[in-house]
């Protein structure tokens, strides 16, 4: 009796500190308040939390590069630079928060379809440029720097943190991101070595999507390409 009494309380203790970890999968996609510190575990999402309403132009994707940069960046009046972004603000379980998760319109990546924090925030800028388009992943190794264009999402520094591409040149890209330094923040530079060392990237491109006028559309402004 003992025994099996001890064997109850030590399953009774490691079910009470298994705890969803803030990775892809059913759990909401999380990331640290900013780069380098350790992840925050977060809260399962669920198909019964609510879901919030990303801010909109419609629902089909881009017509040129310059369209998406110009989605995105339209959503910095809305989201400015230095508001609070936190994994518990405004998507968590902070107080005041818009909803527990952000759950987004490209369909499961990595096995989710929602998060809080820098996920969250990428999530939003993204939907405004793509619409319902349909999102795909390619990993660190499978992707060149050339496949990057303006409206993909990057993980970075080690796969802790989401960053979305505003504009792109030689040299690198120009991002807007989340719970950086636990606030928004537009226009970080990134070099072309830390893209390509990104842990994986997330394009909502269809694979057939040319813009809809000349390749180098919005280049002088965006740097789409």
């Amino acid at each position: 009796m003992k025994l099996k009494n001890r064997a109850k309380l030590v399953i009774s203790l490691l079910t009470a500190f298994t705890i969803p970890f803030s990775t892809m999968g059913a759990t909401a996609m999380a990331e640290p308040n900013e780069p380098n510190n350790q992840a925050v575990v977060t809260e399962a999402a669920t198909d019964e939390q609510p879901n919030a309403t990303a801010a909109e132009t419609g629902t089909n994707g881009p017509a040129t590069y310059q369209d998406a940069y110009e989605k995105m960046i339209a959503l910095k009046k809305e989201y400015p630079e230095g508001m609070t972004w936190t994994n518990f603000t405004p998507y968590g379980t902070g107080p005041n928060c818009v909803a527990p998760t952000y759950r987004w319109k490209g369909g499961a990546v990595k096995n989710s379809d929602n998060g809080v924090g820098c996920a969250a925030f990428v999530f939003i800028l993204s939907d405004a440029a793509f619409g319902d388009w349909r999102a795909r992943a390619t990993d660190r190794g499978k992707f060149s720097f050339e496949d990057i264009r303006v409206g993909d999402i990057l993980r970075t520094n080690g796969g802790s943190h989401f960053v979305i591409v505003l504009q792109k040149s030689e040299a690198g890209v120009v991002v807007a991101e989340g719970n950086y330094n636990k606030s928004v923040h537009w226009g970080r530079t990134i070099s072309r070595d830390e893209v390509m060392d990104s842990t994986f990237i997330i394009t909502r491109y269809p694979e057939s999507w040319s813009p809809a006028d000349d390749a180098t559309a919005g280049q002088e402004a965006a740097n789409g390409r």
